[in-house]
């Protein structure tokens, strides 16, 4: 794994740990209630998505590892690009429902043996 590599997969697990520590305890009406949080969250999606789509630049073979990334990259685009259409519902879905499969991931990728 290049240095390059590890950099943009600790960058995106970063992200996810980010988005993890600051909805705990948290439902989705905490989530809509609190807007520095669901700000902080999409933030970090775009954090997420960016490391992501700089892997794919740099290692299309890890990238290529990680699940949905296409769809990732596309809430990305729409978060960034549609902002004033962004629904709740469905970033709480991904920060409950996706995201711990793709921590999950993410660990496992930086734990391979380099070489």
């Amino acid at each position: 794994m290049t240095s390059e590599t590890n950099r943009r997969l600790r960058d995106a697990l970063e992200a996810c740990e980010s988005i993890g520590q600051s909805t705990t305890g948290m439902d989705l009406a905490a989530f809509v209630a609190d807007r520095d949080v669901r700000d902080a969250v999409i933030y970090r999606l775009i954090v997420l998505a960016e490391a992501l789509t700089h892997l794919a630049r740099v290692d299309p073979e890890t990238a290529g590892r990680v699940p949905a990334l296409r769809q990732i990259v596309a809430t990305r685009n729409r978060v960034v690009h549609a902002y004033h259409a962004v629904d709740d519902k469905i970033v709480w879905d991904i920060v409950r429902r996706r995201l711990p499969d793709l921590h999950a991931t993410l660990v496992a990728l930086l734990e391979e043996p380099v070489g």
